[in-house]
This record gives structure tokens, sequence and C-alpha cells, in this order.
């Protein structure tokens, strides 16, 4: 019976888990095409590999030592008394933990913990690999260079990969490893076709905007906000679509602190826009359509807007702390 139910919750949570990282790493022609989704789905089955193990150690525990350990009960004794010292009575308040309830949740937690570093350190290797077969090592060293020059922002453990793509993309993401001086690698990657479109100074802006998301320790939680999302349920999927607004404004604020030219940043959104609606336009009119009115869409105008207002005079300076 115990192992019937150990089989279930591997069936139900670990295989699919497996099945979507073995789809990224080997069978999806649409993954190999694009870095960025294929870091997505790698780190969506992260966070749902850490839920699924923390589910069935629990269940799995519980069904196995039920009784065990015992209960532990604090008893508390009050004396209450009504119209004087004679009309007095005891009151007893007891307050029982299940130590068995203690015991999963620490057990739990060490669990997540161990699981989580352990296939951060797999995807780690991974995903480096998968970096290093599309970068181009001269330009990814190049703007290492130049961005730590001339924004003077520290870049110790951070990596600035410009990767080969026919895509126009920027994006960072985390990933937690084991080192000595911190357990967490960051990476900001762009393309190298988006580099050809934006100049020098639009190039650093955005990436001093990717900066801001490491910074703001949004590559740790925009995964899990993906999968809000991603559940089509009315509440979580409005309170994403806040939080993606929120997160995308704080990383262009600090941007525009760094850099001091928000009007840069904004110059290269509007390029992006443009590029990405000329492809619409000579593939697809229906989709052309859908982006021009698309919620997305909506967010970079207000982001363009918003950066073009900034007052740099009276724009405070934030060195980051890290």
């Amino acid at each position: 019976m115990i192992l019937s139910i150990y089989l279930f919750w591997i069936f139900l949570f670990l295989f699919p888990t497996f099945v979507v990282i073995l789809i990224f790493l080997y069978k999806s022609v649409e993954i190999k095409r694009s870095l960025k989704i294929g870091i997505g789905l790698t780190l969506f089955s992260s966070y749902g590999l850490i839920m699924s193990i923390l589910a069935s150690s629990a269940d799995i525990i519980i069904r196995v030592i039920p009784n065990f350990p015992p209960r532990f009960e604090i008893t508390k004794f009050d004396i209450y008394c009504e119209k004087g010292i004679s009309n007095c009575f005891e009151i007893t308040n007891s307050f029982a933990v299940d130590l068995s309830t203690v015991y999963v949740i620490i057990l739990g937690i060490g669990v997540v913990i161990s699981s989580f570093i352990l296939l951060q350190i797999i995807l780690v290797s991974l995903l480096t690999h998968k970096i290093e077969k599309s970068r181009n090592p001269i330009l990814s060293n190049y703007w290492s260079n130049q961005f730590s020059r001339k924004t003077g922002l520290p870049i110790n453990n951070i990596q600035i990969e410009i990767i080969n793509s026919v895509k126009l993309e920027a994006f960072s993401f985390s990933l937690f490893h084991l080192k000595k001086s911190s357990i967490k690698r960051h990476y900001i990657v762009i393309s190298n076709n988006l580099l050809k479109i934006l100049s020098e100074k639009e190039t650093l802006n955005v990436i001093a905007h990717e900066y801001g998301h490491i910074y703001l320790q949004d590559t740790i939680w925009v995964p899990l906000l993906k999968l809000l999302g991603f559940s089509k349920i009315f509440p979580f999927n409005k309170i994403q679509k806040r939080l993606t607004k929120s997160i995308e404004l704080r990383a262009d604020k600090l941007s525009a602190q760094w850099t001091r030219t928000p009007n840069h940043l904004a110059s290269a959104l509007l390029k992006m826009y443009e590029q990405s609606f000329k492809s619409d336009f000579f593939n697809d009119t229906n989709k052309l359509t859908s982006s021009v009115y698309s919620k997305e869409n909506h967010l970079l105008f207000e982001r363009i807007e918003k950066l073009l207002e900034m007052n740099i005079d009276i724009l405070p300076f934030t060195w980051p702390k890290w």
C-alpha cells in the first residue's frame, strides 16, 4: 500500500517535470531557436520539482508514521474570580502541538532547499553549455568591459553574454551554484541581432535595465510570477500583470538613475517595437492587428512615456549595494 502511494506521487508530480526538462534538452525545436524560452521552462521545471518533492515527502511521512512523534501539550492554569474571593474557580487552557506536523515541516524545508540547490547546480552546467554554443565571445567581453567602464557598476558576479540569434531579445536570469564568494550566478543575455539596431548608449541602457532586475532580485521571483499568469485564473492573472508592470517600471527607474540617460532606454524600446511591428507586417496581418492592441505593447508604451517624462536633475542617484 505504501509503495503504491509512493509510486502514485512519483507519477503525478515528478514524471511530468522530468518530461519537461527532457523536452527542453533534446526534442523541442522552438526551444532550440530561443534560449529565453528554454531558460524559462527549465526554471519552471525547477520550481515544480521542488513542490512535488515537498508534497510527496510530507504525504509519505504522514502515512508511514502517523502516530510518531507524540503530541506535545502545554497546559496553563488561570484563576478567575466573580464578585469577590469566595466565587473563584480554575480555568484550564491547553495548547497542543502535533510534533509530527513540525517534523514534516522541518523535513520539507530541508528537502526543498537541498533539492533546489542541487537542481540549480545541474541547470547551471546545462544552460552554461547551451550559452557557450551560441555565444559570441568577442562581443561578450567587449560589452562587459564597456558597461563596467562607462557606468562604473560592479559586475563581479554577473556574466554579460552576447548570443548569435535572429531574435531581438534581451533578458536576465539567475541560478544558484556552490561558490565561496556567492551562491548565485547572474546572467544578462542579449542577441547580436538586437545590437545591430541599437546605438552604444541604447545598448548600455538595456544592459542597465537587466542589471536592475538582478539587483532587485526579480530574476529569482519572476519564474514564480509567470506561473501565476499561466494559471488563467482571473485573480492570479490580474495580480501577475500588475506585478509585471511594477517590476518593469522599477527596473527602468534604476537604469535611469545609474545611466542618467532615460531617453536612450526609451528609444531602444521604441526601436524594438518598430522592428517587431515590421516583422508582423510582412509575416501575418492578423498577428499584426493583435500585436498593435496587445496588453504587452500598452505596457511598453507606458514605459516609454514614463522614461521620457523623467527629470534627471531631480532623479536621485542610488549606488547598488551588493
